[in-house]
C-alpha cells in the first residue's frame, strides 16, 4: 500500500497508508498535515477521559487509588466507567430489585454495604481486573459469596444454613 510522508500538527513524523495516492488533491494532502498523530490523539482522549474521571471521583467522594502512575490513571477510568455506567442497581435490576424480587429485600442492608466497599476500594489492580464487569455484575457475585459464606457458615454450626437465601 503506498504512503505519503507527513509532519502532523503535534511535530511527530508519520506516513498515511492510502491506496490512492495517485488520486489524492492537494488540499486533501495538506488536511493530513493539520491533524495530530494517532498517539497524541490517544494521548489527549485518555486524559479527557482521565479528567472527567478525577472530577468524578472528587465529587463522589471516592478515594485515592494505590498502585504505579499507569495503573492508577486507567483504573480512574474504569472506576468511573463501571461506577457512573447506565446499570441503576435498585431500579434497573431485577435480581436486587425489591419491586420483581420481594426476596431481595431483606439483601438490601448487605447490599449496601458491598457498594460501600466496592466504592471505598483503594487497590488500582482490583479496578483493572474487573474492567470487563458491570457494578450489577460486581454485586452479584459479592452477595453471593456473602449469602453462601453465611450459609456454609450456618452449617458448620449446625443451623442446616436456614434463613441464608440467595435472591437469585
Amino acid at each position: 500500500m503506498p504512503a505519503i510522508p507527513v509532519k502532523y500538527k503535534c511535530g511527530h513524523e508519520g506516513v498515511e497508508d492510502r491506496d490512492d495516492i495517485e488520486n489524492i488533491p492537494k488540499w486533501q494532502a495538506w488536511a493530513l498535515e493539520k491533524k495530530v498523530c494517532k498517539s497524541c490523539w490517544m494521548t489527549d482522549k485518555r486524559k479527557s477521559k482521565g479528567g472527567e474521571a478525577v472530577d468524578n471521583a472528587r465529587i463522589l467522594g471516592l478515594p485515592n487509588l494505590a498502585g504505579s502512575q499507569k495503573q492508577v490513571n486507567w483504573a480512574m477510568i474504569l472506576r468511573h466507567q463501571i461506577i457512573s455506567g447506565p446499570v441503576l442497581i435498585r431500579e434497573g435490576s431485577q435480581k436486587f430489585d425489591p419491586r420483581t424480587n420481594p426476596a431481595a429485600l431483606r439483601y438490601l442492608p448487605i447490599q449496601e454495604e458491598q457498594l460501600k466497599e466496592i466504592r471505598g476500594n483503594t487497590s488500582a489492580k482490583w479496578w483493572i481486573d474487573q474492567r470487563e464487569k458491570t457494578l450489577e455484575q460486581i454485586l452479584e457475585e459479592r452477595i453471593t459469596a456473602k449469602v453462601e459464606g453465611a450459609r456454609d457458615a450456618a452449617k458448620d454450626n449446625g443451623t442446616n444454613g436456614e434463613g441464608a437465601h440467595a435472591p437469585f
